[in-house]
């Protein structure tokens, strides 16, 4: 690749969670980055960054290494335990200085770098940092010791053609491994600690705008939650806040809507649990499932939902008249389900949708697989908006990566894309592949099967091939940019090749059977 072909990308990263743990990053209809043309992916990372800026509370440590950044060819490894906010402080640190307005020639990079050798693919540029660019190496999900000692060394590498080049670059440390840091990087460490809760808090529900006064914080039960709970549950605890106020059902005053996010938090597992002690029977726990997965779609596609789902765990309904059985109203009553003026349904109860999706997914696993062939074809019901689909690719994603199931994710990308009509990117392969790419653990794992999808012998349907393109035009393309000209640049060789008509498969090699799972 020469000079002129070389892919700046100056703001990298989607939205992202003040603290540890998996942020995702999906787009509807009411943004539909997707399918908008001319849209500037960067600006959009940029707006993501200057949100995350107005939320974000500095960790004790945080000016220290910011000093430390300031000096080109600079590098600052963070520690801390999790949970104290350690990947946004890198990205702040990252966003905190320079000059994000320059003309398009002296704009640098912000990138983020594999984690793992196993992230890294053999075709993928090596490191070229120029002056002033930033990098981000995110290390904190390794727990092995030769893994460690690996990514020290890679490290080492990446540390020396940062500093020849007047570049800058935070790491974010495992804690897990305090015992096993190299000698030599000491003096680029940095201690980071904990903000105090309340200010995070506090800082998230301003921006919110929500009203309220200082004393309204002070409860003890909100203190506890405070001095424990990692940042990104102290920011869900502000956004539910948030919407206990929009919903309109939970009173009218500040202190009502922070009960029912704090209930939200803290009660909801154990509160599921107690309900499927009294919920026995299959038809029952369907409708609870179908009715969390599908929550806010209107009644009648909830009702098509828990019916194939049914069918899908192989339920035999005895064979008797519709109007012999408990009407579907009063089924929906009895698990505290209801359904709103516009015929969509919602729980009575603040997030406790997502409660049940955790127990299911977490106590069921024999059923994960009939769970995922059951989303394939229940996300395509006629009743469906593309705001609908994209919550339930989302929220069926979520639980899936949860319980360390990338493949029934991917496998859905492949399917939904490979059924798509021609000229069109299904949304719902699209934001199953965004959420992918975005999660903080199993990123290079989808980035490795984009990267086998466009270099493996055989065919690529025209489908798959613009939803890989979208994927690294508008996410892979400001995270990691040199992977998306790699893969770009094959999908281009592929379309330059064999092209055999209009919808058709292309390649450069003859035709092979496409699994559902396959590329």
């Amino acid at each position: 690749m020469t000079e002129q072909d070389r892919v700046t990308v100056s703001d990298p990263h989607g939205p992202v969670n003040n603290g540890e743990g998996h942020q995702y990053v999906f787009y509807g209809a009411a943004t539909d980055w997707m399918t908008r043309k001319g849209v500037e992916s960067l600006r959009i990372a940029l707006e993501d960054r200057v949100r995350l800026a107005d939320r974000f509370v500095p960790p004790r440590g945080y000016r220290i290494a910011a000093d430390h950044l300031e000096k080109p060819g600079s590098v600052v490894l963070l520690e801390g335990p999790p949970g104290s906010g350690r990947r946004a402080a890198a990205i702040m640190l990252l966003h905190g200085f320079g000059d994000d307005r320059n003309t398009d020639e002296e704009r640098v990079r912000v990138e983020e770098l594999p984690a793992t050798a196993k992230d890294e693919n053999r075709n993928d540029k090596p490191l070229t940092p120029g002056e002033g660019d930033r990098f981000l190496l995110d290390l904190s999900g390794i727990t092995d010791e030769e893994e460690y000692t690996r990514a020290q060394r890679r490290l080492a590498v990446h540390r020396s053609k940062v500093q020849e080049a007047g570049a800058h670059m935070v790491v974010v440390l495992p804690s897990v491994m305090e015992y096993a840091h190299a000698p030599d990087f000491e003096p680029h460490r940095v201690k980071l600690e904990r903000p105090r809760g309340v200010a995070v808090v506090t800082r998230h529900l301003r921006m919110d705008r929500m009203a309220f006064h200082p004393a309204d914080l002070r409860s003890a039960g909100l203190q506890h939650l405070c001095d424990r709970s990692p940042m990104r549950e102290l920011a869900r605890l502000a956004r539910l806040v948030k919407a206990a106020r929009d919903s309109g059902r939970f009173g009218s005053d500040f202190a009502g809507w922070l009960d029912q996010a704090m209930h939200a938090v803290t009660d909801r597992a154990g509160e599921v649990g107690q309900q499927m002690v009294a919920v026995r029977t299959a038809p029952e726990r369907a409708l609870l499932l179908a009715a969390a997965v599908f929550e806010g779609s209107r009644a009648d596609t909830v009702y098509e939902a828990w019916q194939r789902l049914l069918k899908e765990v192989g339920h035999k309904e005895e064979v008797t008249s519709e109007f012999a059985q408990t009407d579907f109203g009063e089924r929906l009553k009895a698990l505290g389900i209801e359904r709103a003026p516009d015929g969509r349904l919602r729980f009575e109860r603040l997030a406790y949708a997502d409660a049940v999706r955790t127990y299911f997914w977490a106590n069921f696993p024999g059923v994960r697989n009939g769970l995922r062939d059951w989303i394939g074809s229940a996300a395509e019901l006629d009743g469906l908006t593309t705001d609908d689909q994209v919550d339930v690719v989302v929220r069926f994603g979520e639980r899936s990566l949860a319980v360390r199931r990338p493949d029934d994710l991917f496998g859905l990308v492949v399917r939904w894309a490979n059924d798509a009509a021609r000229a069109s990117s299904d949304p719902r392969a699209a934001t199953a592949l965004e959420l992918g790419l975005r999660h903080e653990e199993f990123g290079g794992w989808f980035r490795r099967r984009m990267y086998e999808c466009v270099t493996r012998s055989g065919s690529l349907s025209d489908g798959l091939a613009r939803v890989l393109t979208t994927a690294c035009h508008q996410s892979l393309g400001a995270t990691h940019p040199d992977q998306a000209v790699v893969r770009l640049h094959h999908l281009a060789v592929r379309r330059r090749g064999q092209r055999t008509g209009p919808g058709k498969r292309f390649s450069t090699s003859p035709a092979v059977t496409v699994g559902s799972t396959d590329c």
